[in-house]
């Protein structure tokens, strides 16, 4: 019997030390964080079974290696590396469309905890950057959009040289849906200048600063366009009485919704209003083709949709879209939906 038992102990002893040699390696594999071109992201949010997170960079970045990417949940839990050769900023798209961004750090690991029913208020840890950007987040649940935005300009001021105050400055003043001539544009523009290397940051800014130079408050760009019945609109043409510019395109299944508002603005408000539409359509046939359908008074064909010259100095970032301007040239309001745009023309037309 001892010899069986001896005979036993040896076999098991091997066998301990043949699945710690089989064991090992895997979990130090499983164990070890990123390389140093990899930034990885982590997660659990509860109450989700199956559904997909979208990331992107929001403008290219030379140490980008990565492009828009689905990262799958499975139970709510998630990982998902992406290469990168230097700190960059990453938003991501959660199922129900809200908007975070955070910073991916090459050689770290981010991760994210929440539920399903508050996304807004999902835990960002790992990392200098992101704690930060955290710091920041915490205590905004129940905030008013006004006091989250007083916040932020505190937080980007105080912070004009990190990354962090970045990721602040695109989720709460870049992702608005009224964005302001100030202080907007003015935290853009520190921003870069207290983050003069950062290529992301620049792309970013040349996107934007079409964006915030007609935003609310800003004077109307000028400009002088040819109209398509052979006429001539510039912006020296609209100032001394209201004047409302409307973006709209073809291929645009929504701008049936602005025709009837338009037609009643017209009969209405008469000359005490100048109406402008900025057509983005596929080509000037097209674009012909509706101004006469639609009675679309001083229509200006935009050749290039988004990326004409027009639609670029306006800062058009989707249609249908508009600019409300008052008698001084200052752009009062954007983007104003039909259902409110009547309202909103009301209060500028004297």
């Amino acid at each position: 019997m001892s010899a069986f038992l001896s005979f036993f102990q040896s076999i098991s002893h091997m066998n301990f030390r043949f699945l710690l040699l089989f064991l090992l390696p895997s979990a130090l594999m499983l164990s070890c964080g990123p390389d140093k071109h990899t930034a990885r992201l982590s997660g659990q949010i509860k109450g989700v079974d199956q559904a997909a997170i979208i990331a992107y960079a929001p403008a290219e970045s030379p140490a980008d290696g990565g492009a828009t990417d689905s990262i799958h949940l499975s139970r709510g839990a998630f990982s998902y590396d992406r290469p990168t050769q230097a700190p960059l900023l990453l938003t991501l798209v959660y199922p129900n469309y809200s908007t975070l961004t955070l910073i991916a750090v090459p050689g770290e690991e981010v991760h994210l905890s929440g539920e399903a029913n508050r996304l807004k208020e999902v835990e960002i840890s790992g990392g200098e950057e992101n704690e930060l950007l955290q710091g920041f987040r915490d205590g905004n649940h129940g905030r008013s959009e006004a006091d989250i935005r007083r916040k932020a300009e505190a937080f980007i001021r105080s912070h004009p040289t990190r990354l962090a105050a970045v990721a602040v400055f695109l989720d709460i003043f870049a992702a608005s849906e009224h964005p302001r001539y100030r202080p907007d544009g003015e935290l853009l523009e520190l921003l870069v200048k207290s983050q003069s290397d950062n290529a992301q940051l620049k792309q970013i800014a040349s996107n934007l600063r079409p964006v915030f130079a007609v935003a609310e408050g800003a004077p109307l760009p000028k400009f002088s366009e040819r109209t398509l019945t052979g006429g001539n609109i510039t912006s020296e043409m609209l100032k001394g009485h209201a004047a409302l510019i409307v973006f709209s395109g073809s291929w645009d299944g929504n701008n049936f919704r602005f025709v009837p508002t338009l037609n009643r603005l017209r009969r209405r408000f008469g000359a005490r209003l100048s109406v402008v539409n900025v057509l983005l359509d596929t080509n000037v046939d097209q674009a012909r083709d509706r101004a006469q359908r639609d009675s679309l008074s001083n229509a200006i064909y935009a050749a290039g949709e988004y990326e004409s010259a027009l639609a670029r100095k306006l800062g058009v970032r989707y249609v249908p879209g508009c600019l409300l301007i008052d008698a001084t040239g200052t752009v009062v309001a954007r983007d104003i939906d039909s259902e409110r745009l009547e309202q909103a023309v009301e209060k500028v037309v004297r």
